[in-house]
């Protein structure tokens, strides 16, 4: 039957409540907003803008568990109701809709697992089937202010954990992540659907284990998934650098052979010139290589004449037709 405490705090009739408790998850969300943003941060999702990003990762989630909470809606479709929650939630960042999906699903899976999970263990304490344990406004109170919790427990701890952080910058970006990604909506859905093992009456206790245990392999799963793509993505991305590396040698050698032609030769005739020809005689001179050798000097008469008369340009025609003709 109903309960109606005195001065009308609270109001408890069979699994319906509205009183002073409701006020725990909402302030858990309201603090889950802020950390949130900061997740997104850290996994490269700049927010659009800051009060909108908080708002609607306070408000729609805090009054969708706050309305469950109160009313004991069914888990499954509070469930579908959250994940587009955070589609609005996730709405606000630069990134394209391929990249905030990755997110959305592997949080969204994250949050259902540690949820579902408290449900089983609280059924295996009192010994109650799941569908009384969430029959229960405190109980239902009690699981979803650990699980948002546990989120963000989450946010602030990720920006500390080099690999996992890094694992999932990758993924968000990367070609490879496709099959990943249709994983993942697998275990959305799948999990979507184990919510309805949380609604039963069934009074078997392997049943709230079977679930559990089901959380922990799917959580398992993706963690073995993701760090078997990022050893993927990583070797992939040493070939990429491998070759890039090559390419920028190439350039710089190619460079480098410009600028020793430059040096070497001539800039007008393009025969060797006198720094060339003095490098080369010291290395001969030190090697000994120049007692069965010959130097001819070649000098060219009225080149003076020639530029004072006709200019610098016949000059430098008759250097040019020269080196042609002798080189």
């Amino acid at each position: 039957m109903g309960r109606v405490a005195d001065k009308g705090v609270s109001v408890m009739l069979s699994d319906r409540y509205i009183g002073w408790g409701l006020a725990l998850p909402i302030c858990l969300f309201l603090v889950y907003g802020f950390t949130s943003m900061r997740t997104m941060e850290t996994l490269g999702y700049p927010p659009k803008n800051a009060f909108n990003t908080w708002l609607t990762g306070a408000i729609p989630g805090g009054l969708l568990f706050t309305v469950w909470c109160s009313f004991n809606i069914s888990l499954t479709l509070v469930y579908i109701i959250a994940f587009f929650c955070h589609m609005l939630h996730w709405h606000f960042t630069r990134n394209t809709w391929g990249e905030k999906l990755f997110a959305i699903n592997l949080l969204h899976i994250i949050t259902m697992s540690i949820h579902m999970t408290l449900i089983g263990l609280c059924a295996l304490a009192l010994e109650l089937p799941m569908g009384d344990v969430i029959g229960k406004p405190s109980l239902r109170i009690i699981t979803i202010s650990v699980a948002v919790s546990a989120r963000i427990l989450t946010d602030l701890l990720l920006p500390h954990q080099g690999l996992p952080l890094e694992v999932i910058r990758s993924q968000t970006g990367a070609a490879e992540k496709e099959p990943f990604m249709a994983f993942l909506w697998f275990c959305s859905i799948f999990m979507c659907l184990d919510s309805l093992l949380c609604q039963t009456s069934i009074e078997w206790t392997m049943l709230p284990v079977l679930l559990i245990a089901c959380m922990v392999l799917k959580q398992f799963f993706i963690l073995r998934c993701l760090a078997h793509l990022y050893s993927v993505m990583r070797a992939h991305h040493f070939e990429d650098r491998h070759k890039a590396l090559a390419e920028e040698l190439e350039r710089q050698n190619q460079q480098a052979a410009a600028l020793q032609s430059k040096r070497d030769t001539d800039a007008l005739t393009g025969i060797y010139s006198r720094r060339y020809f003095m490098g080369q005689m010291e290395c001969f001179l030190s090697q000994g290589r120049l007692r069965r050798g010959a130097l001819v000097y070649i000098d060219l008469d009225r080149l003076k004449q020639i530029n004072d008369a006709m200019g610098h340009t016949i000059g430098d025609q008759y250097l040019m037709e020269f080196a042609n003709t002798f080189g």
